[in-house]
C-alpha cells in the first residue's frame, strides 16, 4: 500500500480516526499527569527508599520519554493540543478524582498508612492500565471500520512500558494487608471515567476550540 493510498483510506475514515487518536492522547495525558502527583507525593513517605524510589525514578523517565515523543509527533500544533487539553481535563476531573478518593476510602476502611500517597499511586497504575485496554479497543474499531485501518498503527502510544513500571512500584510499596480494588466502588468509579474518557462529544468539544 502507498502512502497515497493510505492516506485516502484515512481520509474516508477522518471522524472515527481523529476521535479514537484524541481519545488515546487525552487519557494518555492524565496518565502523565497522575505519575507526577504520584512522585510528589511518594517522595514525602518515609517507603521512599531503595526498591520504591528506584521504581519511581523509572515511570519518571518513561514520562519525559513519552511527553518527548508526543512533542515531536505533534510538532507546532502542540499549542493546540495543549489548550483542546485542558478544555478536555475540565470535563474529566472530577471523575478522575472521584476514582482516587475511592481508592482512598477503601485503604482508610483498613487503617492503611500513608493512604493519600499509596492512593495517588494506585490511581495512575489503574488508569495507565485502562490506558492499554482502551488502546486496544480503539484499535480494534478501527479494523473493524476497515480491515485495511490494521495498517493504521498508533503502537507508540500504547503505555505498556508505563503500566508495567507503575505495576512494580505498587508492588513495591508497602502495604501489608490485600485490598481487592475490584470489588469495591473503586471499580465503579473506573467504569465512570472510561464511558467519560469515549465520550464524543466532550472529544469534539475538546478539539473544537
Amino acid at each position: 500500500m502507498t502512502k497515497e493510498e493510505a492516506d485516502k483510506i484515512v481520509s474516508r475514515h477522518e471522524s472515527l480516526v481523529v476521535a479514537c487518536t484524541y481519545n488515546i492522547l487525552f487519557t494518555n495525558d492524565i496518565v502523565m499527569g497522575l505519575i507526577v502527583e504520584t512522585a510528589e507525593a511518594i517522595k514525602k513517605v518515609p517507603f521512599y527508599k531503595h526498591r520504591v524510589k528506584q521504581l519511581l525514578r523509572g515511570c519518571e523517565v518513561e514520562r519525559r520519554k513519552y511527553e518527548k515523543l508526543v512533542e515531536e509527533i505533534i510538532g507546532d500544533k502542540i499549542e493546540f493540543f495543549a489548550d483542546a487539553n485542558e478544555v478536555f481535563m475540565m470535563d474529566v476531573k472530577q471523575y478522575v478524582d472521584t476514582l482516587f478518593y475511592s481508592i482512598k476510602n477503601e485503604l482508610d476502611k483498613s487503617d492503611v498508612p500513608y493512604s493519600s500517597a499509596i492512593s495517588k499511586a494506585q490511581q495512575a497504575c489503574t488508569m495507565a492500565g485502562f490506558a492499554c485496554v482502551q488502546f486496544d479497543k480503539r484499535m480494534e474499531e478501527l479494523k473493524k471500520t476497515d480491515i485495511r485501518l490494521k495498517k493504521f498503527s498508533l503502537q507508540y502510544l500504547r503505555l505498556t512500558t508505563i503500566s508495567h513500571k507503575l505495576s512494580e512500584l505498587m508492588d513495591a510499596i508497602p502495604i501489608n494487608r490485600t485490598i481487592d480494588l475490584n470489588v469495591t466502588p473503586a471499580s465503579q468509579s473506573l467504569d465512570i471515567v472510561s464511558k467519560k474518557l469515549a465520550d464524543v462529544d466532550s472529544i469534539a468539544k475538546a478539539i473544537s476550540v
